[in-house]
């Protein structure tokens, strides 16, 4: 049995000689050819092959996916993770400024982003900025507290009122 695009390389060879010879009906050219008389005669009739055609049902299209990706790539590039709730709320405004006026737009499945950087391994591999020392040490809880008293300290010692500030 031979692969799908064997097929079609099979259709090519078979619509060449069809436009050389006119006078032969599709069934002979098809028999002649060894191709599926069905495919060859939809792409005479110039039906793409499904490879060829755009996916349908899709809640997303290439351009509203190029721009949901340029997104997520600033995103990354300012330090910032994209979070998933951050993606979705971007798919969705994304989607309703580039659709026509009145369309109905249904809202994007729970597993969208899933399927999305499965088909997108390339999404993954955004790498973070390292994060200094300093940064993750400023984060922890005592730290964060004893900064807050020594400036309550400094704020009652100088007598500094909360305008100038």
């Amino acid at each position: 049995m031979n692969s799908y695009k064997s097929d079609e390389d099979l259709i090519k060879l078979a619509i060449a000689h069809h436009l050389a010879h006119p006078d032969l009906k599709l069934a002979q050219v098809a028999r002649l050819f060894g191709c599926n008389y069905g495919k060859f005669r939809r792409r005479v009739n110039g039906l793409p092959s499904k490879s060829t055609r755009p996916k349908t049902n899709q809640p997303m299209n290439p351009a509203q996916l190029k721009a949901l990706e340029l997104y997520i790539m600033r995103l990354d590039s300012l330090g910032q993770p994209p979070l998933i709730r951050i993606w979705r709320a971007a798919a969705e405004a994304i989607r309703k400024e580039t659709s026509p006026p009145g369309a109905v737009i249904k809202p994007l499945g729970r597993d969208f982003f899933k399927r999305y950087q499965k088909a997108n391994p390339h999404i993954k591999k955004i790498k973070q900025k390292p994060t200094e020392p300093a940064r993750v040490a400023a984060q922890d809880y005592h730290i964060i507290k004893s900064y807050f008293k020594e400036l309550k300290d400094v704020i009652e010692k100088y007598g500094i009122h909360p305008d100038d500030i």
